[in-house]
């Protein structure tokens, strides 16, 4: 089960952890990726961001919670 932090008196959701990772993960997943296999390949990139996020949110917070 998912807990909260304490961090300076003030309680943060894992899920910040979760997004702020899944953000990493993507832009670093978006950077490895030549440019132009995407042009050929993936027509809109902005649904490929978003769908990439989202795995890596859902897979973060599948780790986080079997480690808690």
């Amino acid at each position: 089960m998912l807990r909260e932090f304490p961090f300076a008196d003030l309680l943060f959701s894992p899920m910040v952890i979760c997004v702020a990772l899944g953000l990493m993960l993507t832009v670093a997943t978006r950077a490895l990726v030549p440019a132009r296999l995407l042009q050929t390949v993936v027509w809109k990139r902005s649904w490929l961001n978003l769908s990439l996020f989202v795995c890596y949110l859902a897979g973060s917070m599948a780790l986080l919670d079997g480690v808690s």
